[in-house]
């Protein structure tokens, strides 16, 4: 649990566009209460939308397993997408924000095992386990990250962060509100970004008044531009077992 003590924790207000309201992971660069991260837009086109219903649809996802712990998996099971120790779901086709006018991701999370999970989202992404990352987190794009009460002293750790190339471009870190997130329980996420600003937000499936959002920009361009979910890779307390579910992911229309 070494490598913990570099989590930073902070806390956020909803605010994203057009919306109401870990492996080694490294400390944001800055921190700001400046407003101009708020970004709002009219309304959403859907582009993408799975429910896996009907298993892992190949024309949608790519998966990538190869994670120096091992035990690596995403499979299909009763109507959702399960992702073991850090095995990869990527879209196949490519979403850039900024081209867009801005992306919408949104969906339903649960951890289903230990309670030192994360939950990893990825836009900006090329999909792959970075090849010199001793922990197979993903070699490039900007990473919405959010972890279990089991990771350490914080239980309200969730921010955003650079990959890669994208390191070090992440800065005007903003968050307010408090979520602790358990195992057993379903989350909805959604991650707005339209290649500057950027909005992170878990809510409590039960009590919509419980959540928390991370604001953030970057002007980093991405390489390649899918979207990644991953949890944590196998360690520590054993396998970690995440649930994906619902997923769609929207263009605004402004």
């Amino acid at each position: 649990m070494h490598r913990l003590a570099r989590y930073a924790s902070l806390a956020g207000i909803a605010l994203s566009i057009g919306a109401c309201g870990d492996g080694d992971l490294a400390a944001p660069t800055t921190m700001s209460t400046r407003p101009e991260a708020n970004v709002t837009g009219a309304s959403w086109v859907l582009l993408l939308e799975d429910d896996f219903q009907r298993g892992l649809d190949p024309l949608k996802w790519s998966t990538a397993t190869n994670i120096p712990q091992g035990r690596a998996k995403v499979f299909a099971d009763g109507g959702h997408a399960v992702l073991v120790n850090r095995g990869h779901l990527t879209t196949v086709a490519q979403f850039r924000p900024k081209a867009l006018g801005g992306i919408r991701i949104s969906g339903k999370w649960k951890f289903l095992g230990n309670g030192d999970d994360f939950l990893q989202i990825l836009t900006r992404s090329n999909g792959f386990p970075g090849p010199s990352n001793p922990f197979g987190e993903t070699a490039q794009g900007i990473e919405f990250v959010a972890f279990g009460a089991g990771v350490f002293e914080d239980p309200n750790a969730m921010y955003i962060q650079g990959r890669g190339h994208a390191a070090g471009t992440v800065t005007d870190l903003l968050s307010r509100g408090s979520l602790v997130l358990t195992t057993g329980k379903t989350y909805r996420f959604e991650v707005v970004d339209n290649g500057q600003a950027m909005s992170f937000t878990l809510t409590d499936s039960e009590d919509r008044t419980r959540f928390r959002t991370v604001t953030a920009r970057s002007p980093y361009l991405g390489e390649s531009n899918h979207v990644t979910f991953h949890n944590r890779e196998y360690c520590c307390l054993g396998d970690h077992r995440a649930r994906l579910d619902d997923v769609r992911i929207e263009r605004s229309l402004q």
